[in-house]
Formats: C-alpha cells, structure tokens, sequence
C-alpha cells in the first residue's frame, strides 16, 4: 500500500501494484498535509500538517478514524519518525522545535528547541536521542 499526504489536505492510498486508489482521508489537516509515518504493523497512521498539528489515525479498510490531535509546534510539521515500538512518534518543525510525543496519552514527552529550521530528524540507531 502506498500512502501520500497533499497539500489539498488528504491523505491517499493506493495500490503499489497498479496505482488503483483504495481510500482517502478528507481533509486530514487544515492547510495540507506536510509528512506522514505509519506504524510497523501498518494499522495506525501519523500524519503531520501544515498548521503545526500531529494526528493519529485508526487505518480500517472501511473507515479511517482519527484517534488523537496533538498541537505545540507553531510552524508546519518537516518530519515524523516512530520508535520501534510504535509507542513514540518524534516531530521536528521549522519553528526550530522537536516534539517527543506519546502515543498512548497523546502528551509531550520531551522537546527540543533550537535556533534554526528542521527540516526532518531521525532517531540515533539505539533509539536514546533524536537528531
């Protein structure tokens, strides 16, 4: 499955093998959406958007549920990179943050500010910290 976020706010899903359009989120985010991660099992999709908004959404082959918004970043999501357990998902922003959030509780963990605009991130191999 192959799945694109647009800057007209949806989030498409199509078939890898000939392009055939499965499903589509709706206006996912207000002003586009900017990255999306998906979850190892590929049940559970994060999204990010141009107005600084993290979602999290159920993937059913019917009905795609938002199940969280999570909002501190002020400038539009760059990047979205999950933990290996799916428990954490990291955002990085071009307000010059990174938001650790928990995807249990839909809380911040941990954040990072500095000068400067992200434009993704990554976990280090042993998943302690984000750059």
């Amino acid at each position: 499955m192959w799945i694109p976020g647009w800057n007209d706010s949806h989030i498409r899903t199509y078939t890898p093998q000939t392009g055939t359009p499965l499903w589509v989120i709706y206006h996912a985010h207000l002003r586009g959406v900017t990255t999306l991660a998906v979850f190892s099992d590929s049940r559970y999709l994060v999204s990010g958007g141009e107005e600084g908004q993290v979602r999290l959404w159920s993937l059913c082959p019917q009905q795609q549920t938002p199940i969280g918004i999570m909002k501190e970043q002020l400038g539009p999501i760059t990047g979205l990179r999950m933990r290996s357990d799916d428990l954490e998902v990291a955002s990085s922003s071009n307000d010059g943050s990174i938001v650790i959030w928990c995807l249990k509780k839909f809380l911040r963990k941990a954040v990072v500010m500095m000068d400067t605009l992200f434009l993704d991130l990554a976990w280090h191999p042993n998943e302690c910290q984000v750059s």
